[in-house]
């Protein structure tokens, strides 16, 4: 490893320009690892804790993310933000006032814990990613020794790692032990790599294809769907309309229909009631029997002239008067 070296030069960190998520480990890299035993600061020590210390675990951490993004071919989220919160509290560090000793070595201790959590979760990583890529990737070797072989000494790392975190006293001695295994593992994660990483890459493609897929399907169904409800809006608009023409044109009809009947029949039924029967009026049907009557005859007395029968005579009121002489 880095023979318990400091990160005191600061030309140590010129990294390659390649892509840390994607290159091969370079040896430079692993010979870099620091000594977390070297850089460690005990808790009764964190108020000495300058400037200095903070550069060299941050540098430190930095260094380790990239050995175990390119062991494990994948980044390390967890490492990446703890140095981004680290970077802040470096910032507010070094820009506060400089006789505001108490708030400068506040964010200084804070940068340190930050570099520190980061550096445990990229050892963190790399024991999961080992469980995984034992669980998962190694029934992607189709060469059946290889795999006998991979698999044997995937799990005699992760029965080693799982005695010292029984074993170890502090947190520095585990880690410190998880770090030598990451190194070791090196050329065997390379192997696994180059066997699985094709037909991984394969599907990762086919994912994304699909994914993309779904977005640009989702998309069109969501522009379709606008579409529809615009064509519902307009047809219940154009229903609306057409109801309001159609009671309307009903409306008109039906009273057209009925001021013409109203025209036609017009003074029927007021002609054939607007007269109103007297009741001093005498009907004259009433009075058919007294007119067909006639006074009996008066016998013959012998006398040469007759009886006159009085035939009765209605006046203008409709009673009878006697005839004039």
């Amino acid at each position: 490893m880095g023979g318990g070296k400091r990160y005191a030069d600061d030309a140590a960190h010129d990294y390659p320009p390649e892509d840390f998520a994607y290159s091969p480990c370079h040896k430079e890299d692993i010979d870099r690892l620091a000594s977390i035993a070297d850089i460690n600061i005990a808790p009764g020590e964190e108020p000495n804790i300058d400037l200095r210390v903070v550069k060299d675990w941050y540098f430190a951490t930095e260094n380790l993310a990239r050995v175990v993004s390119n062991t494990l071919q994948s980044i390390a989220p967890q490492t990446v933000n703890q140095l981004r919160y680290a970077g802040h509290h470096i910032l507010k560090a070094t820009t506060c006032v400089q006789s505001n000793k108490t708030e400068i070595q506040s964010n200084l201790i804070e940068a340190y814990k930050h570099c520190k959590r980061g550096y445990f979760d990229a050892l963190d990583l790399f024991v999961y990613e080992t469980n995984r890529i034992f669980q998962g990737r190694v029934g992607d070797i189709e060469d059946p020794s290889k795999k006998q072989h991979i698999i044997q000494h995937l799990l005699d790392i992760i029965q080693t790692i799982n005695a010292q975190r029984l074993s170890a006293e502090t947190r520095v001695e585990y880690y410190s032990f998880l770090q030598e295994e990451l190194v070791k593992a090196q050329v065997l994660f390379a192997e696994i790599n180059a066997l699985t990483l094709p037909k991984v890459t394969a599907l990762e493609m086919d994912l994304a294809d699909a994914l993309e897929d779904r977005e640009r399907i989702e998309t069109e169904r969501n522009h379709y769907e606008s579409e529809n409800q615009k064509l519902v809006d307009e047809i219940n608009q154009t229903r609306a309309k057409t109801s309001n023409y159609l009671i309307v044109g009903l409306a008109t009809v039906f009273a057209t229909i009925a001021l013409a009947i109203a025209t036609l029949y017009q003074g029927y039924f007021t002609t054939k009631n607007i007269v109103a029967e007297s009741s001093h009026t005498i009907k004259t049907d009433t009075l058919s029997p007294l007119l067909n009557c006639s006074q009996p005859t008066e016998p013959n007395t012998g006398n040469d002239h007759k009886k006159l029968s009085i035939t009765p005579h209605l006046g203008s009121e409709g009673l009878t008067s006697p005839p004039l002489p």
